[in-house]
């Protein structure tokens, strides 16, 4: 049990942290400094327990009048795909969601409070009395500070409840795991977190089989049919936690389905012990893969890679992040780009084609039941500035509605909520896919007239809806999506080549450039283009301009490029696009340059 301290002693250990050190960006808080992180820690605990109890009031937009009494939150404790000398905090809202955007502003002021009696004993504590009991959820990843981390949290969260007197905190700690089983603990409500572990692998496989339970029986049911192996970069993060028991679980489906095209995983970068915790995201992982375009180290494990540095024909990989929250797809072998690492064949598979896929899969199958008299469902690809443009075109060619956010799955999933398919995922890899009400209604509801064709979409699309994460990107339920969906369409490299073929990425590049006080950046809402300092955008006007004069960018896309404050660290990001790989680099390296000489840029200059 976690030791009562009082809320002034512990704030007293604990210094406020200055609201322009340390903000709750896209991704909650993450520095590499511990001392902030913990102050923040105590803080946070504290708030989430007011933020469950204001679950039951009346004054809450997203209460239900009183008639609760008790409620969850949640908290992990992880840096994502950042370095292993780095850590962060992020925060589960009640609905298993990310924490909503009007909270905010009050977790800033928690974070920077000396005192905390304005929300726990004051004026504005009346409300909190309608809750009797805040479950607190909290997992954490491989970080070797995430115990001290996950303990101040607790302490934090504990101290309120016994400042508020009637109201009790019941931490549910799931221990190392994936992020997104946390975000599930709190949407069902859990109380045992290893039997939401079983229950979590299970709904996923079980929408996996649900989904390849479609395909037409082969013309022999005794003989098995061959399982796609998938290569799975764990990125020494907490994906090794849980994805043996996938393995083990889709297995086992495997031996009991043997006409079923089940995938079969072949793990690499576990963490096999405390030792492994400074190569965490260190080369490996989707931030490495999808940045770098280039293939993940594999310091444990099987690889696919052969001594001559070739591939055994086309073979299939993904990586995930450190907290598995992300994920990217690669194919080594075919025609891919060449490797920068290895020498060989290189596919990138990024979040634009994840979204590609599965959108494409979606309109075909509502396409089915779009006869009368099923009104047609709204399909949109929500997307951020950092999405290719050759995607978005394709996007268009399917009929499919796209929107831009600004940079952030909270951006992204508010924005995906309004239709009735919603599919969101960044280039990055982070992303899911939201259903509405009148969806599950639809695939729910078999019409006396429903053709053989209409009942197979209508069981696809509710096995499909049985998979994703509907609170927060999954890797390893886009994993068994991507798997799910590309293998209906056949096995093997026929089914990667398809994919992969949907379109043709546009040369990209990115760079960051650490400044002196991300701020000094401000953008429009969809973060392409600059406001402020108003010098630099045209600057950058200029540039890409440049490439067009010059007669390159490709046909009817001209180059483009844009930068962005980091979310988390005094850092800005920036990227271009154009119709070579040489001016997508000469182009991101000058505008670079400009945020270095126009922003305060620190350290050696961009070459």
């Amino acid at each position: 049990e976690t030791n009562r301290i009082s809320m002034e002693s512990l704030l007293a250990d604990h210094p406020p942290v200055p609201s322009t050190a340390l903000s709750y960006g896209t991704s909650g808080y993450r520095t590499g400094s511990l001392d902030l992180l913990k102050s923040v820690a105590v803080r946070m605990g504290a708030f989430l327990v007011y933020r469950g109890c204001l679950k039951a009031s009346p004054e809450d937009a997203d209460g239900d009048g009183g008639g609760s009494t008790t409620v969850h939150v949640g908290a992990i404790i992880t840096a994502s795909h950042n370095p292993p000398g780095d850590n962060g905090i992020k925060l589960v809202d009640t609905d298993g969601c990310m924490l909503h955007a009007r909270w905010l502003a009050t977790v800033s002021d928690f974070a920077s409070a000396a005192s905390l009696g304005r929300w726990i004993d004051g004026p504005a504590a009346g409300p909190v009395r309608a809750v009797r009991c805040v479950y607190l959820h909290v997992g954490m990843d491989t970080r070797p500070s995430s115990p001290i981390l996950c303990r101040a949290l607790e302490a934090g969260a504990v101290a309120a409840a016994t400042q508020l007197n009637d109201v009790a905190v019941r931490i549910v700690r799931h221990g190392k795991i994936p992020t997104p089983i946390v975000h599930y603990g709190v949407a069902e409500s859990a109380m045992n977190a290893p039997s939401l572990r079983r229950k979590y692998v299970d709904q996923l496989v079980g929408g996996y089989v649900g989904l390849l339970s479609s395909l037409p029986s082969p013309p022999s049911t005794e003989a098995a049919v061959s399982r796609p192996v998938l290569t799975v970069d764990c990125a020494m993060g907490v994906g090794s936690m849980l994805l043996p028991d996938l393995v083990e679980t889709l297995d086992r489906h495997a031996e009991a389905c043997p006409n079923l095209p089940i995938c079969r995983l072949e793990l690499t970068n576990i963490v096999c012990g405390d030792g492994d915790a400074d190569k965490l995201n260190v080369r490996c992982g989707s931030d490495f893969v999808q940045k770098g375009q280039r293939a993940p180290h594999v310091y444990n494990g099987r690889t696919e890679r052969t001594t001559s540095g070739r591939a055994r024909g086309l073979s299939l990989g993904c990586s995930l992040d450190g907290d598995s929250d992300r994920i990217v797809f690669y194919a080594h072998g075919g025609n891919g780009d060449v490797d920068r690492d290895g020498g060989m064949p290189f596919t990138l598979l990024d979040g634009d084609k994840i979204s590609s896929l599965l959108a494409s899969f979606v309109r075909q199958e509502l396409s089915v039941l779009s006869s009368p008299p099923c009104r047609p469902l709204s399909v949109a690809v929500v997307q951020t500035a950092y999405a290719n443009d050759a995607s978005a075109a394709y996007l268009r060619s399917l009929d499919v509605t796209t929107e831009c956010t600004a940079t952030g799955v909270m951006h992204l999933h508010h924005a995906a909520s309004k239709y009735d398919v919603g599919i969101y995922f960044e280039s990055n890899g982070h992303g899911t896919v939201l259903f509405s009400q009148i969806f599950h209604e639809l695939v729910r509801s078999r019409r006396d007239s429903e053709t053989r064709r209409q009942t197979v979409a209508r069981k696809r699309l509710a096995a499909l809806a049985r998979i994703m994460n509907p609170s927060v990107g999954d890797a390893l339920s886009d994993l068994l999506a991507v798997m799910g969906v590309l293998h209906l369409g056949g096995n093997g490299a026929a089914a990667v080549g398809r994919w992969d073929g949907m379109y043709r990425d546009r040369p990209t590049r990115q760079r960051q450039v650490r400044v002196g006080d991300r701020s000094v950046v401000m953008t429009n809402a969809t973060e392409t283009r600059v406001t402020s300092p108003s010098i630099l955008q045209r600057v950058l006007d200029l540039e890409s301009k440049a490439l067009v004069r010059r007669g390159v960018g490709g046909a009817g896309l001209p180059p483009r490029c844009f930068v962005r404050p980091s979310g988390t660290e005094d850092a800005v990001r920036v990227y271009a696009e154009a119709g070579t790989q040489k001016d997508a680099d000469e182009l991101c390296a000058r505008a670079a340059a400009a945020v270095y000489g126009i922003c305060g840029g620190l350290g050696e200059a961009p070459s």
